[in-house]
């Protein structure tokens, strides 16, 4: 398994609309760079550049490549490497890893199948469970003076959380995060999974009758959106809005 560390800077929080301005690949072990590109938005429009720098004359500046090229590039690199993959992200479940599906579905593409995905932010909170903020700027100033990385940077952003893992116990570190792991929600091999490892239902209590994830997104097929965000609340006790709506974006991907 060929472990990479890598984070997206985007145009917005929505992982359906949003899209792709920088993604950076960091690799796990030779702590090298592997794949840093900036990336044109379909719309000639980015609002929230005053939170990360990035304006379309960043991009054309850098040399900037389109959301199709991406994908393909993407998918070529994860081929190349020969191995399963672990892309690891800090809020990964939550954010990253559906933020690259949906530009992958946009494009009427998938992810590799040999791609697989774990989550940072909770392996962090098992082996560090003392700290008062699990933000990753907050981790890295918890252990590190250094102050030259810019946080909403995605090179920036796979460097300090690199050096966040490797500053505890690595074999512990890398085993959680393998525990951890699923698939692309564009793999079939997802929907034999347990409902627990989408993002809304980590700590859910165990369902009468429906257990995987091919149970939910079956049941998201024949109820649509509305009647399954009412299920969620009644036999999950999902009552977060925000959870809701992370758990129909997970289900959305399950379908495609």
């Amino acid at each position: 398994m060929k472990f990479l560390i890598y984070d997206l800077e985007s145009t917005g929080l929505s992982v359906v609309t949003s899209e792709i301005l920088e993604i950076s690949i960091l690799d796990y072990d030779s702590e090298e760079v592997i794949y840093h590109k900036y990336v044109f938005p379909y719309r000639q429009k980015i609002e929230n550049s005053d939170i990360h720098g990035i304006d379309l004359d960043v991009i054309k500046k850098n040399n900037g490549i389109s959301q199709f090229d991406l994908v393909n590039e993407l998918n070529e690199l994860f081929q190349n490497i020969g191995d399963n993959v672990l892309m690891i992200a800090h809020n990964n479940n939550g954010y990253d890893q559906l933020l690259l599906e949906y530009t992958f579905k946009k494009v009427d593409d998938k992810i590799y199948h040999k791609v697989y995905f774990s989550d940072s932010l909770p392996v962090l909170r098992n082996v560090m469970p003392k700290l008062d903020s699990y933000k990753l700027g907050d981790i890295y100033r918890s252990i590190y003076t250094d102050n030259s990385l810019n946080f909403h940077n995605a090179k920036d952003d796979t460097i300090a959380l690199l050096k966040v893992l490797k500053s505890c116990n690595n074999t512990l570190v890398k085993k959680k995060l393998l525990e951890t792991k699923r698939p692309a929600f564009s793999n079939p091999d997802i929907k034999k999974l347990s409902l627990h490892i989408l993002y809304g239902l980590e700590y859910c209590k165990a369902h009468r009758s429906l257990k995987t994830i091919y149970d939910l997104s079956d049941v998201f097929i024949i109820l649509e959106r509305q009647a399954t965000i009412r299920m969620l609340r009644d036999d999950f006790h999902v009552y977060s809005k925000y959870k809701v709506n992370k758990i129909i974006e997970q289900l959305a991907l399950v379908i495609q």
